[in-house]
């Protein structure tokens, strides 16, 4: 199978500082029950105990 290997993009002004701050965001509290419970979910159906504690 051939592999296609894309450019990487190159952010600059604006842009790039939206993306850096995109990344810097903190999970909400919503977000944080959701992926709790999702992780208990799944850990309960696999019998497995999830390690990843980030969200």
């Amino acid at each position: 199978m051939a592999t296609q290997i894309a450019a990487t993009p190159i952010l600059r002004g604006e842009e790039a500082m939206m993306v850096i701050q995109e990344a810097q965001q903190k999970p909400d509290e919503k977000t944080q029950k959701a992926f709790a419970m999702l992780k208990s979910e799944f850990s309960r159906m696999t019998g497995k105990k999830v390690l990843c504690d980030a969200v």
